[in-house]
């Protein structure tokens, strides 16, 4: 069972009590039928009954609002991305969104994007669209192409890292600690 913590954070049950006034999101279910296959999933930093998911390949670049029911607030339009195969979101320093097109079924693309955007304030509340501003970070395995599954981002220094699968070699692998739009 996970609960939320007076943090915000999310952790196992034990034995302290989470906050009574601290929000929580049980199961529910994505209740919007153009989300086909939900591929990734991240809290919102302001809101927390609210949070952002995707598609996996196949769709345009867009993340729909949830809440903490699985209604569809609302449609980010994400500007200046494009859709491969996003397999993950997560959420960064200062309010920050960060989404992996990192998949590669087939293992042959020779780099992989990651999109950062600033989590809205007030997305609308009615299933409207907004757009949102990004900026493309792009990356190359060291030694192969790799068909990766997670994208995490440390929440103080925003270091990403991505993670790979595979039945015999998965790796972790980071980014630089200083990201360039120009490499």
């Amino acid at each position: 069972k996970t609960t939320s913590t007076p943090s915000g954070g999310s952790g196992a049950s034990g034995g302290g009590s989470a906050s009574a006034t601290a929000p929580s999101i049980t199961g529910f279910s994505l209740t919007d039928t153009r989300i086909k296959e939900s591929s990734g999933l991240a809290r919102s930093s302001y809101d927390r009954d609210m949070l952002f998911t995707h598609n996996d390949s196949g769709d345009s670049n867009r993340l729909f609002v949830v809440n903490n029911v699985g209604k569809t607030r609302a449609v980010l339009q994400i500007n200046g991305a494009s859709h491969n195969d996003w397999e993950d979101i997560s959420t960064g320093p200062n309010r920050s969104l960060w989404i992996g097109d990192i998949g590669d079924n087939p293992r042959k693309r020779s780099t992989v994007a990651v999109y950062k955007i600033d989590e809205p304030l007030n997305p609308p509340n009615n299933g409207a669209t907004m757009g949102v501003n990004s900026i493309k970070y792009t990356f190359s395995y060291p030694d192969k192409a790799r068909d990766a599954e997670a994208l995490l981002v440390h929440p103080k220094t925003g270091r990403l890292y991505i993670v790979s699968k595979s039945e015999t070699d998965a790796g972790i692998y980071s980014a630089p600690e200083n990201l360039s739009t120009s490499s």
